[in-house]
């Protein structure tokens, strides 16, 4: 009678944990943090018990995964006196694959890749350097 009960301890949580894994929010890498949105520079999400809630960042701040946070464009940005390519948009820096150009209405903003990462003009987001289209 003891064996049985392991073997159906073992499958419930064999189930238990197939059933977690399929549910897995892929916005969350870890179950409690904020993270990145890959698509948008002003927006992150927030995750609680591996469950996402996205979140945009306020007018004239940029998410930073740094620090986790929201932080005005003016404390990691720098312009150059760049002409944007087009009003509004990301783009690859020539010449410097660890910054890329931050444009919003024709303001350009030189911005800086989390330490380790290079600019993917594709994904239009600084990630592994294997993963750089630089």
């Amino acid at each position: 009678m003891g064996n049985l009960r392991g073997t159906v301890c073992a499958v419930l949580c064999l189930i238990g944990l197939i059933a977690h894994t399929i549910g897995q929010d892929p916005n969350c890498p870890e179950e409690y943090g904020y993270f990145a949105d890959p698509s948008n520079m002003a927006a992150f999400y927030q995750c609680d018990r591996g469950i996402s809630v996205w979140v945009e960042c306020a007018n004239g701040t940029l998410f930073d995964s740094t620090v986790g946070n929201c932080i005005a464009t003016e404390t990691h940005v720098s312009t150059h006196g760049i002409v944007c390519p087009e009003p509004d948009g990301l783009f690859q820096l020539s010449g410097d694959c660890s910054r890329f150009l931050a444009c919003v209405n024709n303001v350009a903003h030189v911005m800086d890749c989390p330490e380790g990462t290079l600019y993917n003009r594709i994904q239009q987001w600084c990630g592994e350097p294997e993963n750089s289209s630089c």
